[in-house]
């Protein structure tokens, strides 16, 4: 069984702060974990049952639970397919904490990620899905910019943490031999 699921169950002290920071926080299976929201609760409640039910001798299946980091993706609901939707309609964007660092992983690496684990005869227990390299919020700004020359882009306040994540994807380098290619450049231009 492979279960996306999702970078939000680790303990949120480790990646948010009051102040914007230098350089990530690299996030690895083995950190803590503390959902910050229900969507974290659900996804760590899903990954227990799952290594519950894998515990019985007479369940004849194996579990790997995918973190997934920031995913982002076309016809998505996720900030940057949104403010893409909202450029080409010629309508403004706001931004908050541009400051903020996301490892953003692009859809189709995601698939790519669950599909390759899924084949993976070593793959058990939790994995990291990510990109290992994060981007500030004001790069994803600097890469809408070349696109759409005219944007409208507001810079707004806000009392959100500051954000600075990234994946360590070393194990799931180890267990199927590749990590994600697709740069933010050429996964906005495709979006």
């Amino acid at each position: 069984v492979v279960f996306a699921s999702s970078y939000l169950i680790y303990d949120q002290a480790l990646y948010q702060f009051d102040e914007p920071q230098s350089a990530p926080r690299k996030l690895s299976e083995h950190d803590p974990i503390q959902p910050r929201n229900l969507t974290g609760m659900a996804k760590l409640s899903h990954e227990m049952e799952l290594q519950f039910l894998e515990s019985f001798a007479d369940c004849r299946f194996s579990t790997v639970s995918v973190r997934i980091f920031r995913g982002y993706g076309r016809r998505s609901r996720d900030v940057i397919s949104r403010w893409v939707r909202k450029l080409v309609r010629g309508e403004g964007i706001s931004v908050y904490r541009p400051e903020g660092i996301f490892d953003y992983i692009y859809a189709a690496d995601s698939a790519e990620g669950l599909i390759r684990l899924a084949f993976s005869d070593r793959a058990r227990g939790v994995v990291n899905l990510g990109t290992g390299h994060s981007h500030r919020v004001q790069d994803v700004i600097k890469i809408l910019k070349k696109h759409f020359l005219n944007a409208d882009i507001s810079y707004e306040d806000s009392s959100i943490p500051f954000e600075a994540s990234e994946a360590c994807v070393d194990k799931l380098e180890s267990l199927v031999g590749w990590r994600p290619t697709r740069t933010l450049e050429e996964a906005i231009a495709e979006i």
